[in-house]
């Protein structure tokens, strides 16, 4: 919710990936789930950015740092006692759990809803070039862009 990031990205967390000073995150590798392997590239590697960050809000920020004062500095953040990292199957079903349990439908909302929020709710504020660098994109992915035309309106009138 906080960066936008794919699910495979943010299971490549380890510790050794924040940085404390700005609350802030950042990654060169992600979770491959057929293979069940860390690759040390992110998706867009090969067409978009070497790299992701993030910034983190104050909430997220204290749930990180807490889980990462349990475990070793190497250690991926979201892998278990016997050192397995869960499958982006495996992360959907617990999605779908902690919607439902709040009263949301989780029916038809994949993990990538949360990316497509994320660059909407940016985009309101932010330059396309931040978006993009956010998004780890180097071209405009309007798939991810679902602002209003209300939403559009109140940039002009902001410039």
């Amino acid at each position: 919710r906080d960066t936008g990031w794919r699910p495979g990205e943010i299971l490549s967390i380890t510790p050794f990936n924040i940085l404390d000073e700005y609350k802030a995150i950042s990654t060169t590798s992600s979770f491959d789930s057929f293979s069940k392997k860390i690759k040390n590239s992110i998706k867009t590697t090969k067409k978009g950015s070497k790299y992701k960050i993030g910034f983190l809000s104050d909430f997220t920020y204290s749930l990180l740092k807490d889980i990462c004062s349990t475990i070793e500095y190497d250690k991926y953040v979201f892998e278990d006692e016997y050192g397995i990292i869960p499958t982006s199957k495996h992360m959907l079903n617990i999605f779908h759990r902690s919607l439902d349990s709040i009263g949301i439908d989780s029916e038809g909302r994949p993990q990538y809803s949360l990316r497509t929020t994320f660059m909407t709710n940016i985009s309101n504020t932010m330059s396309k070039d931040k978006v993009m660098l956010l998004m780890g994109h180097k071209q405009w992915r309007e798939c991810y862009d679902k602002r209003t035309a209300e939403d559009l309106i109140k940039n002009f009138k902001t410039m």
